[in-house]
């Protein structure tokens, strides 16, 4: 499913995504505005976390191996359930505080915010390696990439769309017909 997805966006225009993920926000915003029912809450924290760390996971999920290896997946499937559970936990008890000792937060916070921010960098990362294979990787492209995933939903959609989407027909040029490839289903 991710790889049909990841083919079906890698098709769009750059400002047709924009577009929708402009009113995406519009619409997390006017649910998120409502405090007072946890399941509009729950469902502004599902579209928040799926605009934000969706396209991420794509990447990830939507690649062929070697670039996407199983290593890759499993941390992403990691912070996936990790992402789950924060954004249950911030309906569940919005305004509950953990009063934990300082070393226990830094201890804690430090490995789970790496784990939580695990996608942009693997993703990032299966991009320029899949990108070196083609020939097509150049000195400080991992910066670029990575800045434009990390802000994809506003403005690294220009960027991430046309690199991945050029980067997946490449790989799928590269494959002899009746091997399937980078984007076949």
């Amino acid at each position: 499913m991710a790889v049909a997805l990841l083919r079906w966006l890698s098709r769009q225009r750059a400002w047709q995504v924009l577009v929708v993920v402009l009113a995406i926000f519009v619409v997390i915003a006017s649910l998120g505005a409502s405090t007072t029912h946890p399941l509009l809450l729950l469902l502004s924290g599902v579209l928040g976390a799926t605009v934000m760390f969706g396209y991420p996971l794509l990447v990830i999920f939507g690649f062929p191996p070697p670039y996407a290896s199983r290593l890759r997946r499993g941390i992403a499937w990691g912070s996936s359930a990790l992402l789950c559970i924060v954004v249950l936990a911030s309906v569940l008890a919005p305004t509950y505080h953990f009063s934990l000792p300082n070393w226990l937060r830094v201890a804690l916070g430090l490995p789970l915010t790496a784990l939580l921010l695990a996608p942009f960098f693997i993703a990032t990362s299966v991009v320029d390696d899949a990108r070196r294979a083609l020939g097509r990787y150049q000195l400080g492209d991992s910066v670029g990439t990575w800045l434009c995933i990390f802000s994809y939903p506003l403005f690294g959609v220009f960027f991430v769309q046309r690199s991945v989407a050029s980067t997946l027909a490449a790989l799928d040029a590269k494959v002899p017909p009746g091997h399937g490839g980078a984007i076949a289903v």
